[in-house]
Formats: structure tokens, C-alpha cells, sequence
């Protein structure tokens, strides 16, 4: 779980994209590091890219696909549980196809919460941002839930949340890992990327 490597073939333009990553979420910082190599047969050209930031888009942008044709067309409230790298990139993703009138974002280290919160107020300047430090109260009345940390135990229980409620969680990537609870699972239906 320390490595990653992923590659992909587009048949279509003949090229190969390869990705490489490290993962220490045990104090260092960016957690996620390594390269996004793109190469195709038809030129001598390569890019190379940032695979954290590209990790952290693609992983922001699937939510936004799973918000826009999962959660209520009306929804407008969010909670953003952790306020890591991959944080911001849910709520814009989240943003970019549900407008969001008010945003919680919830951190056991407040101040990071806080660094978040300013970042993202340039982003959506019409869109209340609050910073918490308790999830239950936190998810109690929201339309959608990111769950974007690395927990190895559920962050909340299953009756915390409203009755409907959609909930994007992207941090669990090895079997010892669970964001949220089994109840949640056994009791929603439930779709994987």
C-alpha cells in the first residue's frame, strides 16, 4: 500500500500513460508523491506531470460525476470531513455540479480546517463556509458528505446522518481502512469508481 503503479493504454490515439506513487501519510508532506508519464507513437513528445495533484483532480472530479447523477438535484449543504490535500478538490468538484450555499468543513486540527476554509472562500465566494471540529454535528443536516481522509476507523455512525443523504468517500484505497460505517453500507445503495 506504500506503491502504486497504474498504467493505461488509449487505443484510439495510440499512447501509454503510466503512474507512479508513494504514500506516507505518516507525517509527510505532500502524503502523495510521484509522476504521471503520457506518451504516444505518433510523436516524440512526453508529459510528464505531478501524479499528486493529478490524483487529487481526478479523484475530485470523480465526485463531482457521483454528485451530479447521484444526490438530489436541489442539494446545497456539504460537509467535508478532513481538510488534507484531497480536500479542496472534493468540494470543487462537488461545487462544480451542486452550487453549495453553505460548506462545513470538519479536521481534528482546527487550524487546518481554517487554511482550507480561506482557500476555498476564493473559489466560492457565495457559498457560507464553516469550520468544525465535531462530525456528528457536522453531517447532522447536510444533502452531501465527503469523506476525504485516511481513517482506519469509521468516522461516524450511521444515525448521524439525515435519512437522505448522498456521501462521496474516496480516502479508503487498503482493506484496513473504513471511512464510514458498515451499517451505512448495508443499508444504502452503494456504488463504486
Amino acid at each position: 500500500g506504500a506503491y502504486l503503479l497504474m498504467a493505461a493504454r488509449h487505443s484510439p490515439s495510440n499512447s501509454l500513460m503510466t503512474k507512479t506513487l508513494t504514500l506516507n501519510f505518516d507525517g509527510r508532506k505532500p502524503a502523495i508523491l510521484g509522476t504521471v508519464v503520457y506518451t504516444s507513437l505518433a510523436s516524440t513528445d512526453q508529459l510528464v506531470l505531478d501524479a499528486g495533484a493529478v490524483t487529487a483532480l481526478r479523484t475530485g472530479a470523480a465526485s463531482g460525476v457521483a454528485t451530479d447523477l447521484l444526490a438530489h438535484a436541489d442539494a446545497a449543504t456539504c460537509t467535508v470531513i478532513g481538510a488534507g490535500d484531497q480536500a479542496g478538490y472534493q468540494v470543487r468538484g462537488v461545487h462544480a455540479v451542486r452550487p453549495l450555499s453553505r460548506l462545513t468543513i470538519v479536521d481534528r486540527v482546527e487550524e487546518r480546517a481554517e487554511l482550507l476554509g480561506v482557500a476555498l472562500a476564493r473559489d466560492l465566494p457565495q457559498t457560507e463556509i464553516v469550520v468544525s471540529t465535531e462530525v456528528a454535528k457536522a453531517i447532522s443536516d447536510v444533502d452531501i458528505v465527503c469523506c476525504a481522509t485516511t481513517s482506519l476507523v469509521p468516522l461516524f455512525e450511521a444515525a448521524d446522518l439525515p435519512a437522505e443523504v448522498h456521501v462521496n468517500a474516496i480516502g479508503a484505497y487498503r482493506p484496513a481502512m473504513h471511512e464510514i460505517p458498515a451499517e451505512l453500507l448495508a443499508d444504502s445503495r452503494t456504488y463504486i469508481d
